[in-house]
């Protein structure tokens, strides 16, 4: 028993040397810390290895309901359904540039189609990519929300509150 007692000698001096210099961080110095530290966990974070990170810390007062959470970088994360959501608009608005003169005939307009937002629109029609992130998921609904493709308003309106809820806490 002694030598168990005396062994830990050091490392109840270390934890007291330790609980002396967190008790001379002023929260602001804590906080700082701290944000440093978590900073370089997240590196690896979710991460597979030799991965690039594409996630981030939220982290608020501890008295807020919910305190600590985590999302998806939008800008950096690939998303399989907001890429090609992306580019059905991109295409779409290519599209809608094309002077009305151009379409001489339903055959003629079915290939500017087909040349421009046909294809993506194919793919969200048929083989719906999934979406992989919080940022495909906002942009699932604005699709939806900008296809006018709700018939109750009650519905639409729920949908647009989820949409401003996800833009507001995760920024997508």
């Amino acid at each position: 028993m002694l030598v168990g007692a005396i062994a830990s000698l050091p490392a109840v001096a270390g934890a007291e040397r330790a609980l002396a210099t967190t008790a001379a961080e002023t929260s602001d110095e804590r906080a700082v810390r701290l944000a440093n530290e978590l900073s370089e966990a997240m590196n690896g974070f979710m991460t597979p290895a030799g991965g690039t990170p594409h996630w981030v810390a939220h982290i608020g007062p501890s008295m807020h309901p919910d305190p600590v959470w985590f999302s998806q970088d939008a800008g950096s994360a690939t998303d399989p359904l907001a890429d090609t959501i992306a580019e059905y608009n991109a295409k779409l608005a290519e599209f809608s540039a094309i002077p009305v003169e151009q379409f001489v005939s339903s055959e003629v307009e079915e290939d500017i189609v087909m040349a421009t937002y046909g294809p993506a629109s194919d793919r969200l029609c048929y083989a719906t990519p999934p979406a992989t992130s919080l940022r495909g998921v906002a942009e699932a609904i604005r699709y939806a929300i900008d296809q006018r493709a709700f018939i109750d308003i009650a519905a639409e309106r729920v949908v647009k509150s989820a949409l401003a809820y996800l833009e507001r806490r995760y920024r997508v």
